[in-house]
C-alpha cells in the first residue's frame, strides 16, 4: 500500500515538473528576441517534438516488447467510430491510428501556434477545461455514460476556472485584440483533444496496446503528416536557417 503510494506521487511529481518545464520553454521559444524577431515556425517545432517522442518510444518498445494481449493493427477495427464512413469503411487499426494521430497534431498544433498570441499561463488555464470536451466526446462519439455527481464535478471545476479568467481578463483587457484569435485556436485545440482522447480510449479498448506502443505509433504518423506540410508550407528550411544562428534557441 505504501509502496504504491509512493509511486504514485513520485509519477505525479515528475509529470507536473516536466510539464511545467516544457511550458517554460514553449514560452522561451515563441519569445520576441532583441532584434523584434520572433520564432513562428510551429510544424517545425511539432515535428520535432513529435520525432523525440518516436525515439524515446521506440527506445522503450524496443527494451519492453509488445503486450502480452496486444491485437495486430493490421486487423479490422470493430469499434471504431468511423466504420460507416464512406470509403474508410472496414479500414484496420492501422488507419484509425494514423486518423488520431492527425487530431492529435492538429490539436499540439493549434495549442503551440496560440502561443504567439497568448501567454503559457493563458493557454494552461484554457487547457485546464479539457475535461469538458473529452467527456462530450466519449458521450456522443464512445458512447459512454457518466453520473450526475460526475457531470457536476466537471462543472464546477470548470466554471471556476473560467470565472477566475474572466475576472483577470476584465482588468487586463486580455481578450481584445490578437488573444482573441489566440483563445480561438485554444478552442479548436480543445475540440480536438476531446477527438482524440475519445478514439484513443476506444482504440486501447481493442487493441490493447502498451503505452509505448501508443506513443510510437501516435508520433510515428504525426511525423509522416508533418514532413509534407514542412516542405509545401518552407517552415522546414526557413525555420532551421532561423534556429542555426540562435544557440540558446537550439538549447531550449
Amino acid at each position: 500500500m505504501v509502496e504504491g503510494a509512493l509511486r504514485l506521487a513520485i509519477c505525479c511529481a515528475g509529470i507536473y515538473s516536466c510539464y511545467l518545464y516544457y511550458g517554460i520553454l514553449q514560452e522561451k521559444i515563441y519569445r520576441p528576441d532583441l532584434d523584434g524577431s520572433k520564432f513562428s515556425y510551429t510544424f517545425l517545432l511539432l515535428a520535432l517534438q513529435c520525432f523525440v517522442n518516436y525515439s524515446a518510444a521506440l527506445l522503450m518498445s524496443t527494451f519492453l516488447g509488445p503486450g502480452k494481449d496486444s491485437k495486430s493493427f493490421s486487423k479490422p477495427a470493430l469499434t471504431s467510430p468511423f466504420s460507416n464512413a464512406g470509403p474508410l469503411r472496414h479500414h484496420s487499426g492501422t488507419v484509425w491510428i494514423a486518423l488520431i494521430s492527425f487530431s492529435y497534431m492538429l490539436a499540439m498544433g493549434a495549442s503551440n501556434q496560440a502561443l504567439m498570441f497568448v501567454s503559457y499561463a493563458f493557454q494552461a488555464l484554457a487547457k485546464s477545461c479539457k475535461m469538458v470536451p473529452v467527456m462530450l466526446a466519449n458521450v456522443f462519439i464512445g458512447g459512454k455514460s457518466y453520473t450526475l455527481k460526475q457531470y457536476c464535478c466537471v462543472a464546477l471545476i470548470t466554471g471556476g476556472v473560467v470565472m477566475f479568467r474572466l475576472a483577470k481578463s476584465s482588468k487586463s483587457g486580455s481578450f481584445s485584440g490578437s488573444s482573441t484569435y489566440g483563445l480561438s485556436l485554444l478552442v479548436v485545440s480543445l475540440i480536438l483533444d476531446g477527438f482524440t482522447s475519445s478514439n484513443q480510449r476506444l482504440f486501447t479498448q481493442e487493441y490493447k496496446p502498451t503505452t509505448h506502443q501508443m506513443m510510437l505509433q501516435m508520433n510515428f504518423w504525426s511525423v509522416i503528416f508533418l514532413l509534407p506540410i514542412l516542405v509545401v508550407t518552407g517552415q522546414g528550411y526557413e525555420g532551421i536557417m532561423y534556429i542555426l544562428p540562435r544557440k540558446q534557441l537550439q538549447v531550449d
